[in-house]
């Protein structure tokens, strides 16, 4: 798409002209990204699926689970839940990839992901979460990628993501994301989905900490005005 940018910045739907954008971001009219979706067996039970992918010398059917960037030892483990309308509590401390999705969860206490040190993908995209408690990702320390699309999120804690260091990815697509202060701390931050948050102004400082940001999605929202220099330091 001969997108050459410090950041790649997504604005379609946004109602604002390229005009406004500082000199050194180059708008995209479109970033297609396709990932993986790790829901490819649908049951509709409160039962948990457990998965182990093939060692890395055996033969893989499915070529883009064993060539993820984030799975580079022989074994892996992930866990997906189905039925759900609370977090579980007996979700295994080895576990590297969970996945909440497409349940009728409904908040995310502290603590509850405390014992998941090794755990690189957490997604929790499709439900029906309003509250995150400012410690609910405490002990998440080598977590990679937190998906929180399509979720009933509005008012986040400045501290909710200050255990998340090394976090790659962040998608908070198709929320209600009120957003000063929350990026302080993710200065590793690659990707982050903004899509559909019905953001109208953009605070100066709302993306400080960001320094290696490559991907911002901001399409779908009702951003009118982006002041110069919202993007400084990205």
């Amino acid at each position: 798409m001969g997108i050459f940018c410090t950041v790649c910045v997504c604005l379609v739907g946004c109602g604002t002209a390229g005009s406004n954008v500082t000199n050194n971001i180059q708008v995209s009219n479109l970033i297609t990204r396709i990932k993986p979706l790790f829901g490819l067996i649908f049951v509709i039970s409160a039962v948990p699926l457990v998965f182990i992918l093939p060692t890395s010398d055996a033969a893989c059917t499915e070529p883009w689970l064993c060539q993820n960037k984030y799975f580079t030892t022989s074994r892996q483990f992930w866990r997906t839940y189905w039925g759900l309308t609370e977090v579980p509590t007996d979700i295994p401390a080895e576990a590297l990839v969970v996945r909440l999705h497409i349940n009728s969860i409904t908040s995310v206490p502290a603590g509850v992901f405390s014992h998941l040190s090794q755990c690189i993908w957490l997604g929790m995209e499709i439900n029906e979460i309003s509250f995150i408690d400012s410690q609910a990702f405490t002990g998440l320390v080598s977590l990679k990628i937190l998906y929180l699309m399509s979720n009933e999120i509005s008012v986040l804690s400045p501290e909710v993501f200050t255990a998340l260091s090394n976090l790659d990815e962040l998608n908070l697509n198709g929320n209600r994301v009120k957003l000063p202060g929350l990026f302080v701390t993710l200065h590793n931050l690659r990707e982050l989905d903004l899509e559909r948050n019905q953001i109208s102004v953009l605070q100066p400082g709302v993306f400080t900490g960001l320094n290696n940001l490559t991907e911002l999605d901001l399409s779908n929202n009702q951003i009118s005005v982006i002041q110069a220099g919202i993007f400084k330091g990205l």
